[in-house]
């Protein structure tokens, strides 16, 4: 080793940090997989939806019985499944 070349010894380290640098990409891009996957099968909400219709989001399957409440989403989840999605798609 102490015999080596320079221009060796760097080509070396190199070829060495470069297969670290792989190797934390390969790990972290399993990582990002593993997000997309939890995102895309439990991170999205539905509407809330209550026994006592009253209570329900009006977009809730079974709607809400409280006209006062309108027709747009009131327990977040449009804004959440947004957020969630917007996620999804961000590019690096």
């Amino acid at each position: 080793m102490g015999s080596e070349r320079p221009d060796v010894a760097l080509n070396r380290i190199v070829a060495m940090q470069t297969e670290d640098i792989r190797k934390e990409r390969d790990a972290l891009q399993k990582r990002v997989a593993a997000l997309e996957a939890w995102i895309t099968n439990r991170g999205m909400r539905e509407h809330y939806s209550c026994e006592d219709c009253w209570y329900s989001c009006p977009k809730s399957v079974d709607g809400c019985c409280n006209e006062g409440e309108g027709t747009e989403c009131n327990c977040g989840a449009e804004k959440h499944n947004a957020e969630a999605r917007a996620l999804l798609e961000a590019k690096p």
